[in-house]
């Protein structure tokens, strides 16, 4: 099937510390902390084929320790992305390229006298595309 395989395993630990503002007479605090697991899969296909092939999770949490910040209070995020990508070269500087992702993001914060309000959003993408190298 391929005449070689390139494995990216990762695990990542991310900080970010902000400023405190005020928003609306309301401490804001949006630092926050990130676990991020990577799997990345490469592909050399028959054909002058390509195909790269990717999974992500990322939970974040927030810092906040603001009972009256309801967007980052006690606020956990989970992130997960699938995305695969192929090329095809046309020749020796044109390329095609194809591309498809999803993504799926859900929000567990925390709003001061109702308890958990969960959030989750999708994000679908295609595209195509031809590159040209100089």
């Amino acid at each position: 099937l391929s005449s070689r395989i390139d494995v990216e395993l990762g695990i990542e630990y991310r900080i970010a510390d902000t400023p405190s503002g005020t928003e609306f007479g309301v401490e804001i605090d949006r630092s926050f902390r990130d676990l991020v697991y990577n799997a990345e899969f490469q592909f050399n296909l028959p054909g002058k084929w390509t195909l790269d092939t990717g999974a992500k999770l990322t939970q974040r949490d927030y810092d906040s320790d603001v009972a009256a910040d309801a967007t980052h209070y006690r606020r956990g995020d989970t992130k997960w992305a699938l995305t695969a990508d192929a090329g095809h070269a046309l020749s020796k500087d044109w390329t095609l390229n194809l591309a498809a992702g999803v993504e799926r993001n859900s929000s567990d914060r925390q709003i001061l006298g109702t308890g958990s309000d969960e959030v989750e959003y999708r994000n679908f993408e295609l595209a195509a595309g031809v590159e040209y190298r100089f």
